[in-house]
């Protein structure tokens, strides 16, 4: 779940994410051996796509309560078998790597997702004080290797809802429910009414950073800063208690801001800077009428120079030829051809020569 709150004082998204402690887990329907040149073209073993295995003959539905059983189950049930057979280390080790593989995906892409959401959304006139206006999930598929490191293979912006089996639609309705609490647990039909009472009292003050009284909206959003909310647990800011996870991602989240600068921000300074007037380069004043300066025998000042014409980078330069071409010859033993000759109507047909050359010939 990816959501903010509106930066205080400064362009941007203060932004919240949290991963849902529940998912799904999918099973190849055939057990693995290693690839071989028999083996190498078995679907049902060496993909775990759902719509793959579906078909096959081997394929167990989860129809009960138990989300262990069959060929999709739960990451509730594969964490806890984690914490079971290797230890309840190795399973918080786990989930923080798989927390940090979603963190690291989403922070590469931050400055795009401030610059989509100044884009898509009108101007706030309170202020920021409504909050994100937006929220999104985001479907990730990672796959482990058999020393447990995780392995991402894509993200989806438009997660399947779809619900084939009592299992889909547990996981499923658990995720949009607590969702909506989450993001939008404050919303009620007097938002508009509100705003429009927030721009008031903040035109009235006149200033754009003086304290308005926090609404009750504001109160309610503090949600987005609990660590942990029912199947939801807040990966960033990073938790507490993973200082190595929090200090990468605070220093990938560092790096991706300086490389990175929102495209919105670099336009306003350029135009900012244009519309400076230039005092040390102003044009003089034409002469007054009648004056000496105006008259027509008075010595008019010499004209500046022209302006040293620079040739863009992206201009197409001068032809770099490692050679210089001979002159044209006429097809016929009389050797060159007079000027006078040269010079044809644009009626007559082209004069066909040979230009000989190393090891290519070209017909001109």
């Amino acid at each position: 779940l990816i959501a903010a709150k509106k930066a205080s004082g400064e362009s941007g998204l203060d932004l919240r994410c949290f991963l849902f402690r529940d998912g799904l887990v999918r099973l190849c329907t055939t057990p693995y051996q290693p690839p071989t040149a028999e083996t190498r073209n078995e679907k049902c073993m060496h993909l775990t796509n759902y719509a793959v295995n579906k078909n096959s003959e081997n394929f167990q539905q989860n129809d009960g309560e138990d989300d262990g059983a069959g060929s999709k189950r739960s990451l509730r049930w594969f964490m806890s078998y984690v914490g079971e057979t290797f230890g309840e280390k190795e399973r918080r080790k786990l989930w923080l790597k798989l927390m940090g593989l979603c963190m690291k995906t989403v922070l590469m892409v931050k400055p795009t997702l401030e610059t989509e959401y100044d884009g898509a959304f009108p101007r706030d006139l309170t202020g920021g004080q409504m909050g994100c206006r937006c929220f999104e999930l985001l479907g990730i598929d990672v796959m482990l290797d058999a020393k447990m490191k995780p392995y991402l293979i894509e993200v989806n912006h438009l997660p399947s809802f779809t619900c084939d089996s009592p299992l889909d639609e547990d996981i499923k309705q658990r995720l949009v429910k607590q969702t909506l609490d989450l993001t939008c647990g404050s919303l009620s039909s007097k938002d508009k009414r509100m705003y429009e009472q927030l721009v008031r009292e903040r035109k009235e003050v006149g200033q754009a950073t003086s304290e308005v009284p926090r609404t009750n909206w504001e109160v309610d959003t503090s949600m987005l800063d609990l660590p942990i909310y029912k199947d939801f647990e807040r990966a960033w800011p990073p938790p507490e208690g993973a200082s190595k996870l929090r200090e990468q991602l605070l220093t990938i989240e560092s790096r991706v801001r300086d490389v990175f600068k929102p495209l919105h921000i670099s336009k306003k300074k350029d135009l900012a800077q244009d519309d400076k007037p230039s005092h040390s380069e102003r044009p003089p004043r034409p002469p007054a009428r009648g004056s000496a300066a105006s008259a027509p025998g008075a010595s008019r000042q010499p004209a500046p120079p022209p302006r040293s014409s620079k040739r863009s980078r992206s201009a197409p330069g001068p032809p770099r030829c490692a050679f210089v071409l001979p002159p044209m010859r006429k097809n016929s033993p009389t050797g060159d051809v007079a000027p006078e000759t040269a010079k044809r109507s644009s009626s007559a047909r082209p004069t066909r020569a040979f230009l000989p050359m190393k090891n290519v010939q070209l017909l001109i």
